[in-house]
C-alpha cells in the first residue's frame, strides 16, 4: 500500500510531469533534431570552405636549453590550424626577441600586403582596410609553443593559397625585421654603408684623375723611366757611331755620293730623335714623354698613386669592417627560421560537416527540451493555487487591451 502511494506522489510531480511530456512528443523532437541535421548538412555543403595551413617557426637564441628534436615528434602536429592551436597549445612568455617577432607578424604593414596582394578587400566583401583587417585577423593564429617556438597558420579559401600566405607571412616579416633599427650594430652598419658609398666614389674620382693624367702625358707607371733612359742611352750610341761613321765617310769622298748621302741622314734622323726626346720639341719618341719633364711628372704620378692607394685602403677597411657588423647585426637582431614550412592541407578546417551536424543536432534536442520543461512548469504553476489568480488576471488584462480603460470621473 505504501508502495502504491509513492509511486502515485512521484507520477504528480513536475519532474515525472516533465518525464511523460517529454515521451508523449518523443516523436516531434525527433523531427526537430533531424530537421536541423538537415538543415545543417544542407548548410556545410553550400557554404565557403577554408582550409588552414601552418608552420613552425624559430627564433634563434630565444629557445630553452631543452629543446631538441624530440620534442617535434612527440607533437601532434596533424590537425592544427586555425583556433585549433589556441586550445592545443598552452603559452609561455618569451624574450624580447620572439615578442618582436610576434609582433612583426601580427603587424598591419605585413597584413596589409597579404591582403593587397590576394585582394582579399572584395573577396572578403568588407567597405574599407579597417574592416578587412579584422575579418583577416580572424582568419591569421601565432602561437607560441612552451619549447619557445612559434606557430603560424593562416586559414584561407584553398590548399595551395594558405600555404602560400603563411609563406608570404614569413617572407615580409623578416623583410620587415630586416629593416626595424632594433640595435647599435645595425645602426652601425647602416653608417658604415654610407660612408663605404662616399669612399667608393672618392676611390672612382681618384682613379678617374690617374687615368686622365696617364693619358695626357702617356706616363704609365715609374719603371717606364728606367726603360726610357735605357733606350735613350742606346740612341746616344748610335748617334756616336753615326757621326763617327759620317765623319770617317766625308774624309774620302764627296758630299754628292750616295754612301755619304745615307749617312748623314741616318745621323740626322738619331740627332733629331735624341734632341726631341730629351726637350719635348720635335718627333722623339711617340712610347715615352719627354726627358726634361720626367721628374715632375715622377712627382705628380706618386701622388695620385699615393691618393689612390689611401682610398683604396680606406674602401678595403670599409668593407671589412661592413662585413663584422652584418656578422654582428644577424647575431643580435631577431630573424625568423623556418623548422617545418607551410604545407598544403589535405582536410579543411571549416566547415567540419559531422562536428556541426552533431553539435546542432544536440542543440535542438536541449532545446526543445527546454521547450517542454517550460509548457509543463508553466502548466504546473496554473493548476497549482496561485493559478485562479494568473488567468483573473490574464483575462482582465485581454479584456482592457480590447475595451480600453474605463475614463476617470
Amino acid at each position: 500500500m505504501q508502495e502504491k502511494t509513492g509511486e502515485s506522489g512521484f507520477s504528480d510531480t513536475f519532474a515525472a510531469g516533465v518525464i511523460r511530456a517529454i515521451a508523449v512528443n518523443i516523436r516531434k523532437i525527433i523531427t526537430v533534431c533531424l530537421i536541423a541535421a538537415v538543415a545543417t548538412s544542407v548548410y556545410t555543403l553550400i557554404v565557403k570552405k577554408q582550409w588552414a595551413s601552418w608552420a613552425l617557426l624559430m627564433v634563434p637564441g630565444e629557445q630553452t636549453s631543452g629543446f631538441g628534436l624530440g620534442s617535434l615528434v612527440g607533437m601532434d602536429l596533424s590537425g592544427f590550424g586555425g583556433g585549433m592551436l589556441d586550445d592545443l597549445l598552452p603559452t609561455q612568455g618569451g624574450g624580447a626577441d620572439i615578442t618582436i617577432v610576434q609582433q612583426v607578424l601580427m603587424s598591419r604593414p605585413v597584413l596589409e600586403q597579404i591582403i593587397l596582394k590576394y585582394d582579399l578587400v572584395s573577396r572578403l566583401k568588407a567597405p574599407n582596410m579597417e574592416r578587412t583587417l579584422e575579418r583577416f585577423t580572424k582568419r591569421v593564429s601565432v602561437t607560441l609553443t612552451p619549447e619557445n617556438l612559434l606557430l603560424v597558420s593562416v586559414k584561407a579559401d584553398s590548399r595551395t593559397e594558405s600555404a602560400a600566405m603563411v609563406q608570404d607571412l614569413i617572407d615580409l616579416s623578416n623583410r620587415q625585421l630586416s629593416m626595424m633599427v632594433t640595435s647599435r650594430a645595425r645602426r652601425a652598419r647602416i653608417e658604415t654603408e654610407r660612408s663605404l658609398s662616399v669612399a667608393y666614389d672618392s676611390l672612382a674620382g681618384a682613379n678617374a684623375r690617374l687615368e686622365a693624367f696617364r693619358a695626357q702625358t702617356g706616363f704609365l707607371v715609374p719603371e717606364q723611366a728606367g726603360v726610357m733612359v735605357s733606350v735613350l742611352s742606346d740612341m746616344q750610341q748610335e748617334l756616336i757611331l753615326a757621326g763617327s761613321e759620317l765623319s770617317s765617310i766625308s774624309s774620302g769622298l764627296s758630299a754628292r755620293s750616295s754612301s755619304w748621302a745615307r749617312a748623314s741622314a741616318r745621323y740626322e734622323y738619331l740627332h733629331e730623335a735624341v734632341s726631341g726626346q730629351i726637350t719635348g720639341e720635335g718627333t722623339g719618341l711617340m712610347a715615352f714623354p719627354p726627358l726634361d719633364s720626367l721628374p715632375s711628372m715622377i712627382r705628380r704620378f706618386e701622388e695620385l698613386y699615393l691618393e689612390v692607394e689611401t682610398r683604396r685602403m680606406v674602401y678595403l677597411l670599409l668593407r671589412q669592417e661592413l662585413e663584422n657588423l652584418r656578422i654582428e647585426e644577424s647575431r643580435e637582431s631577431p630573424t625568423i627560421e623556418v623548422l617545418i614550412p607551410p604545407t598544403p592541407a589535405h582536410e579543411r578546417v571549416f566547415p567540419r560537416r559531422t562536428t556541426t551536424v552533431l553539435m546542432i543536432s544536440v542543440l535542438a534536442f536541449v532545446l526543445a527540451v527546454g521547450w517542454i520543461i517550460t509548457i509543463e512548469w508553466f502548466r504546473s504553476v496554473m493548476r497549482g493555487g496561485s493559478g485562479a489568480f494568473w488567468r483573473e488576471t490574464w483575462h482582465t488584462l485581454v479584456s482592457r487591451l480590447r475595451t480600453g480603460a474605463p475614463r476617470k470621473t
